[in-house]
């Protein structure tokens, strides 16, 4: 969420703040960057503190972007851009010659399903054995997407115990 409002409200005490600043309307990470950083007490001009909040912002938002996760598909470690790329693919065989490719899950067509080698040839194939491998293909991600939800429950039940 970044911080967009361009206002700074200052309180008297009524709410949470820092230095006569609400913390409720900020960010969290602007929130900790208040908590953390007595140098900002003795600036009184609001235009500064909106440049520091923006620095800050851009900071944050870089340093997400570069993080390193461990990728749950590959069990490697990636970045989130990476992560998200990978989530939306299998492993599969190609309609013809059965070699292993990475096919997107939600297209069942006749490229997606098939090599690069394989689509570029001119070969007739029969429409009802590629229906019979495509419904396979359905099955396969239905599994994994199956597999994937139950993980997902446990996680969460692991985790919102307090």
């Amino acid at each position: 969420m970044p911080f967009s409002s361009g206002k700074i409200i200052h309180t008297g005490g009524r709410k949470k703040n820092r230095f006569g600043i609400s913390l409720g309307d900020l960010p969290p990470f602007l929130q900790k960057f208040l908590l953390e950083n007595n140098q900002i007490k003795e600036i009184d001009n609001d235009q500064h503190l909106k440049i520091l909040f923006k620095l800050r912002e851009r900071e944050f938002r870089k340093i997400h972007k570069s993080k390193v996760f461990m990728c749950p598909f590959t069990n490697q470690p990636a970045t989130l851009k990476e992560i998200n790329e990978n989530s939306n693919r299998t492993t599969h065989e190609c309609f013809h010659c059965e070699t292993k490719i990475t096919p997107f899950v939600n297209d069942f067509s006749y490229k997606n399903l098939t090599c690069t080698t394989c689509y570029g040839k001119d070969s007739r194939f029969d429409p009802n054995e590629f229906v019979l491998h495509s419904e396979k293909f359905r099955k396969k991600v239905t599994l994994l997407l199956t597999e994937e939800r139950k993980n997902l429950i446990k996680y969460i039940k692991l985790n919102s115990k307090g």
